[in-house]
């Protein structure tokens, strides 16, 4: 049985959220039934009367209003139908998920998940167990009789002045309903007076019970419309989140401890004054811990001086000038902490629509771990790292919608998904953040690299590259250089080049030629970068060089943007090698000089 453990919840909150927590859902083996279980909650809320009220109830409460008196007159009818909800919510929840599990495990599993529930929640399955313990009835059958028994107990008439006055006594409107849920199961039968609003009714409802609700409601169905015909269930996983502030556990801290693992840098409100303070969230992964610590502004940079990267929440942080609110910690690596689906989605549109974007998945490709976290950053900025933790269904959803599946990168899967971090320049350093991170939104225990930690199956794959690699002497701008390199996504500023590429990855090799040249001083030839000016004009070149060199297949045509040209222009004058133009297969120019050729870049740049 579970005692004080939070494995999910489900709230009225912004259409219905919910939150799974990561570390304990996986301790306990128990990450899809648990999603399942807040699914079906947040099902009920939706297909109910009562329900409905709820969530005009909390939209109500987020429109943009400050009388303080009528938010006070919301919150009281919202708490009282919370609580004389909760009996038919469990009882539905609870018995649909052990019905699943039956389902999708069978039967002796449903049992062993039934086992495990706290006494209160055995409670709930005790009123429905006639329906899911029927293995005489089909398990389809048993959910049907499940939903129609608890949806006709919420699907009160909520326009009836009766209800309203019965929600003025939190008390009596909690037996009606625990009266409704008896006979409902005791008879086996719908509550007689049940009847489903319809959405004129529903607009009725809110133009005359809510001061702000009504004339937004016509055009929130209009939009619902359009997704009619979709899954339900996808619809509401867009509500799942795996990240919380709130659910933490955080403590007060005394002052700033060196030995913590990962930081967060946090505003917080002071309601005695209402003035803004800034503080950080220290976490010591062993115990588990997160403590709270008030810092002043103009100390910040000297206490964490030894930290190479802070945590930011997302609604902290300033995206078009990859800057955090807070001054003071912009001169270190920034971890952008996003913890909705909505807001992963917006940034990553945001980034696609101006530059390339690098993006992974701790996760192997494939594999069957139910919770996941996603890293990206635009490749122009190496400083600032974005996270969004979720479920491995949701992400991979997620990938196939923006049609981005091709360009994520996994950790077993060659460089792409380590270039996220070159900033960090240094194998040990990656697996520090990795490590430090996860842990920080999983709210893991102990070291999370063990093989014992229940998430140390979310670190595995890179683990064991970075394993592999860790001891292996490379060049002190490895990374750097790995990151910069051109991929197949990347656009032209403006010239296009020539690269080789192994397994999907550039391998760093430029296609040059050598040019002889009329100079009667050195009489030396001149080794050149070839370069166009049009991506088919480089795939025209390419396609006449395989056929004259077929070993030189892997050579691709990709951009060189500005990122990748600062490299080249240090090589260029490190190593005198030039830039040679070539139109139409033949050789048109030679440039010997890096600033003059950033000056034709730029020129080229204007033009277009």
């Amino acid at each position: 049985m579970f005692k004080d453990i939070t494995l999910g919840k489900f709230s009225y909150d912004k259409g219905g959220q919910i939150y799974l927590a990561p570390g304990d859902n996986m301790e306990y083996g128990l990450e899809s039934s648990s999603c399942m279980h807040e699914l079906f909650h947040a099902h009920l809320a939706l297909a109910s009367n009562v329900g409905m009220l709820m969530h005009l109830i909390e939209l109500e409460l987020n429109s943009e209003q400050e009388d303080l008196q009528y938010i006070t007159d919301l919150i009281r009818p919202r708490e009282a139908l919370y609580e004389c909800t909760r009996t038919v919510q469990e009882v539905y929840a609870n018995s649909l998920e052990l019905l699943w599990v039956e389902e999708n495990y069978g039967i002796e599993v449903r049992n062993q998940v039934y086992a495990k529930k706290t006494i209160d929640y055995k409670e709930y399955l005790d009123i429905s167990r006639r329906n899911w313990d029927n293995v005489e009835e089909t398990i389809e059958n048993r959910k049907k009789k499940i939903n129609k028994l608890c949806i006709s107990v919420l699907d009160m008439d909520i326009l009836a002045e009766q209800f309203w006055l019965w929600l003025q006594e939190p008390t009596r409107l909690g037996e009606i309903i625990a009266d409704r849920l008896n006979y409902a199961f005791t008879k086996q039968e719908c509550v007689k007076d049940s009847r489903k609003l319809n959405q004129d009714e529903i607009i009725e409802l809110a133009k005359k019970k809510f001061n702000y609700l009504g004339d937004r409601l016509e055009e929130g169905f209009q939009y619902s419309k359009k997704h009619l015909n979709q899954n339900l269930t996808e619809l509401l996983l867009e509500n799942v989140k795996v990240f919380d502030y709130s659910e933490l556990g955080i403590t007060e801290g005394k002052q700033y401890d060196s030995k913590c693992g990962a930081v967060g840098v946090v505003k917080v409100l002071h309601i005695s004054d209402g003035s803004v303070g800034t503080c950080i969230i220290q976490h010591f992964m062993e115990e588990g811990i997160y403590e709270i610590v008030e810092l002043d502004k103009s100390k910040m940079h000297e206490i964490l001086k030894e930290k190479r990267y802070v945590i930011v929440p997302g609604d902290d942080f300033l995206f078009n000038k990859n800057e955090a609110k807070c001054e003071e910690i912009n001169d270190k690596i920034k971890v952008v902490l996003l913890d909705t689906v909505r807001d992963f989605k917006k940034w990553v549109q945001n980034i696609m629509e101006y530059e390339e974007i690098y993006i992974g998945d701790i996760n192997e490709k494939g594999a069957e771990n139910f919770f996941t976290v996603i890293y990206f950053r635009k490749r122009k900025c190496d400083k600032v790292i974005y996270m969004f933790p979720t479920l491995s269904i949701i992400a991979n959803n997620i990938f196939e919608e923006m049609q981005i599946a091709k360009q994520v990168k996994y950790p077993g899967n060659g460089m792409g998904f380590y270039n996220i971090f070159s900033a960090f320049n240094d194998w040990g350093n990656i697996l520090k953040v990795l490590k430090e991170t996860i842990s920080f939104v999983t709210k893991s225990k102990g070291n999370i690299i063990h093989i014992d930690n229940p998430c140390s199956k979310l670190l595995n794959p890179a683990k064991f590259v970075i394993g592999d690699n860790i001891f292996k002497i490379v060049g002190k701008n490895y990374f750097y250089i790995n990151a910069v390199l051109p991929t197949l996504q990347t656009e032209a500023e403006p010239f296009w080049i020539l690269m080789e590429f192994e397994n999907g990855e550039n391998n760093g090799n430029i296609k040059c030629e050598t040019k002889i040249v009329e100079d009667i001083e050195s009489g030396e030839n001149t080794l050149g970068i070839v370069y166009f000016y049009d991506k088919s004009s480089a795939e025209n070149y390419r396609k006449r060089m395989v056929r004259e060199n077929p070993e030189l297949i892997n050579y691709q045509a990709v951009g060189m943007d500005e990122v990748f040209w600062l490299e080249v222009k240090r090589m260029l004058q490190m190593k005198k090698i030039a830039m040679i133009f070539v139109r139409k297969n033949a050789i048109e120019g030679i440039c010997n000089d890096g600033e003059q050729f950033e000056y034709l870049r730029l020129l080229e740049m204007k033009k277009r």
